[in-house]
């Protein structure tokens, strides 16, 4: 098991060893158990895990509509655990909330859910509310669409709307719980880019709370797996999935069925297990190959993954390819190590 877990420099969302434990009808089951979470400024972070590994739980605590057992939260400066009800709806000001389907209003238009924040809040002008929720509806792409009702939506404009209003107050963080859950891959791709421009054009940092390994792997700078209400592994996308040994980083870029070595040869797993690995080192090997198979994925701009070669017996493939930022291993010894684990 891999555990990368620090606290990274200016950590607008900061969790420390966070416990949250519901007592029903006299019986105690403690859903977190002594998390930490750091998300540095401008970044997306990602939290993964099964279903029940506590990750909505995580979600409600964070902005505090669960109040944790034990720990801490801390966003953008402010420890959200030591404040009062008033000022703690003051402080969640600072935290866009984007729900799973969205949870619209169905009576309300979209500009009429994206000014439900600013009519709550209070203290600002019709015309200054009217030009915010004008704003944000163009920011979205939904400006065609401003007049009309959930129900006369697509899952992914309703998605966007739910973003919109989660942008009102201006926060310093969203948080995302399970947003593109039930998207199709097209939708959630944009809602996605989205996302990335956001943080991009805001300076947002975002917290993502997800079941699905795609969307890990195409936006996140970091993710932390969730198990059992405890963290099982976290790091930096980049490096988990340089790294053969993450079990997380092989659930990004997973393994793909590959074919049989001949008679006289051996197969062989390479691993890309560094940034910048030279994309030209097959052209390099300088010895007869046959391509079995493999996964190799685009993760932040460099290759990620692994391919299956065949070799002739007796040729040492990791000799070979070490030079190149890449580790082979005997597909055998790989299997062992599975099955030992």
């Amino acid at each position: 098991m891999t555990l990368i877990c620090y606290r990274a420099a200016l950590a607008v969302i900061d969790v420390s060893d966070l416990t949250k434990t519901f007592t029903r009808s006299g019986t105690e089951r403690t859903v977190l158990d002594g998390v930490s979470l750091h998300v540095g400024a401008g970044q997306i972070a990602g939290v993964i895990g099964p279903s029940g590994a506590g990750k909505s739980t995580l979600a409600r605590c964070i902005n505090l509509l669960e109040r944790p057992t034990a720990g801490t939260v801390t966003v953008d400066g402010t420890d959200l655990t030591a404040l009062r009800e008033r000022r703690l709806q003051q402080a969640r000001r600072r935290i866009g909330t984007i729900f799973q389907a969205a949870s619209l209003l169905s009576s309300r238009t979209v500009t009429g859910n994206v000014a439900l924040p600013l009519e709550l809040a209070g203290g600002v002008s019709r015309a200054q509310r009217r030009a915010r929720v004008a704003e944000l509806v163009e920011r979205v792409g939904l400006t065609d669409h401003a007049d009309a009702h959930p129900a006369q939506l697509s899952g992914g404009q309703r998605q966007r709307v739910g973003i919109a209003r989660a942008l009102a107050l201006n926060p310093a963080v969203l948080l995302s719980d399970e947003a593109t859950s039930g998207l199709d891959p097209d939708t959630t791709r944009t809602i996605l880019a989205l996302l990335r421009e956001l943080r991009d054009d805001l300076g947002l940092t975002i917290l993502l709370i997800t079941h699905e390994m795609d969307v890990v792997r195409d936006i996140c700078d970091h993710v932390t797996l969730l198990r059992d209400g405890r963290v099982a592994e976290s790091g930096t996308v980049s490096a988990l999935v340089s790294d053969p040994d993450s079990v997380l980083g092989r659930a990004l870029v997973p393994d793909r069925p590959h074919l049989d070595a001949a008679h006289g040869q051996v197969a062989w797993r390479v691993d890309y297990v560094q940034r910048g690995a030279d994309p030209a080192w097959l052209a390099a090997l300088g010895v007869p190959f046959v391509l079995l198979g493999g996964a190799v994925e685009a993760v932040e701009g460099a290759a990620a993954g692994h391919v299956v070669l065949a070799v002739d017996e007796g040729v040492d493939l990791h000799a070979l390819v070490a030079p190149h930022g890449l580790r082979a291993t005997p597909v055998t010894a790989v299997v062992a190590a599975e099955a030992v684990a």
